[in-house]
């Protein structure tokens, strides 16, 4: 094995809020670490996708660990350390203008071609009227 791959240690990210653990490919560590500027603010700063929807969501942090049952919650940080974190993933942020959409053009409709008509049929067409008209 080369020495420029992570271990599998490495790639392993914990939730601040649950404690749960997620592995993630090396490329995505890296892209990460970078978002966060260190790797120990990515481990001190990180909250899971499942997490952030149960803070948006209305749950305490304690409400979230229990439900994801986290064995060790001693290790976790405490909930008054997180407040700025909570504060971050809790945060709107500002939508994008909306684009106005292109009016459509209006649509043209082609005029259908008259359809054929039989010489057989013009002269069943035109003997009808005789026929209704005798009957009467």
């Amino acid at each position: 094995m080369s020495d420029t791959v992570k271990s599998p240690s490495k790639t392993k990210i914990r939730c601040v809020i649950s404690g749960l653990v997620l592995s993630v490919r090396p490329d995505v560590y890296a892209q990460r670490v970078t978002k966060f500027g260190s790797e120990e603010a990515l481990q001190a700063g990180y909250v899971s996708n499942a997490s952030k929807k149960m803070l948006r969501g209305g749950m305490t942090v304690t409400e979230i660990r229990t439900k994801a049952a986290t064995v060790n919650v001693k290790s976790l940080p405490s909930v008054e350390s997180l407040k700025d974190v909570i504060a971050r993933v809790t945060a709107k942020a500002p939508k994008a203008p909306k684009v106005p959409k292109a009016p459509k053009a209006p649509k043209v409709k082609a005029e259908k071609p008259a359809p054929a008509v039989d010489a057989d049929v013009e002269a069943f067409a035109a003997a009808l009227p005789k026929v209704v008209a005798k009957k009467k």
